[in-house]
């Protein structure tokens, strides 16, 4: 795996006060901090605490009566000091030194909704598009790909400013965690979801803990289209375009979809 320069020897620091249990990565230079939650089911309890423990990051586990939701509106809502806010599900797979990475590839997106996690099958009307933008990213070397909705929730990262507009605006929704956060991010910022290229997490592929409203059984795989580290950040990113390869497609596949 490729090794980037100028942000190492990140440790884990203990705010002292805010919210409850809160802990901030503080990397050198760039980004100033970065406050780490992980979101995770009680049937998943073990993949939740590890990689809390990974990260000594602060545990939010859904006991079965909160929802997809509320879980992850509660790890949104606690205070923090932070400039950012990295919310990583249980089932997420990190590359080696995740949080190195991370802050690296944020210095290059301030103020901008990131994830770090491209999947391959879900939604399954976007991934031609999606293929195609791999594919161009690829031809340009490019570290970025953009997207008018945030596709998938396994990680992602988002600058602390903005989170109690987003949560206010997200009252109003009833989609999916991910998808209303995707949705904010377009109809209110006028910005679109940065995806990194390669993914630095990938998706441990067990059975769903959350209820699809499309009643659809998820069977194909359900993991990274690749995953890595970016020689460089610095790059310029290439936009998901829905009609590529399916023209017939139009605006009805930018709605409410799920992973």
């Amino acid at each position: 795996m490729d090794t980037l320069d100028g942000v190492k020897g990140v440790r884990a620091l203990h705010s002292l006060g805010g919210a409850e249990g809160t802990r901030s990565v503080s990397p050198p230079g760039g980004v100033s901090s970065i406050d780490v939650r992980v979101v995770g089911h009680h049937t998943r309890e073990h993949m939740a605490r590890r990689l809390a423990a990974q990260f000594d990051a602060h545990l939010y586990l859904d006991d079965g009566t909160l929802g997809e939701w509320e879980n992850h509106r509660r790890s949104l809502a606690a205070p923090t000091t932070a400039e950012w806010l990295l919310i990583v599900q249980d089932d997420a797979i990190p590359v080696d030194d995740f949080l190195t990475h991370v802050a690296a590839a944020l210095e290059h997106r301030p103020g901008d909704l990131v994830s770090f996690y491209l999947g391959n099958s879900r939604p399954p009307e976007w991934q031609p598009a999606v293929e195609d933008a791999c594919a161009r990213a690829d031809e340009l070397g490019a570290a970025w790909i953009t997207a008018t909705r945030l596709l998938h929730g396994v990680a992602i990262a988002i600058p602390t400013p903005a989170i109690p507009e987003l949560l206010a605006w997200c009252r109003r929704s009833t989609a999916p965690y991910d998808e209303r956060l995707g949705m904010y991010w377009q109809s209110v910022r006028h910005r679109p979801v940065f995806y990194s290229w390669p993914s630095l997490v990938d998706h441990d592929d067990g059975p769903t803990v959350v209820e699809h409203r499309d009643g659809e059984q998820r069977t194909q795989p359900r993991v990274a289209r690749r995953v890595g580290v970016s020689v460089s950040w610095a790059t310029p990113a290439v936009h998901v375009e829905l009609d590529v390869g399916a023209r017939s497609y139009g605006r009805r596949h930018v709605q409410r979809t799920r992973r």
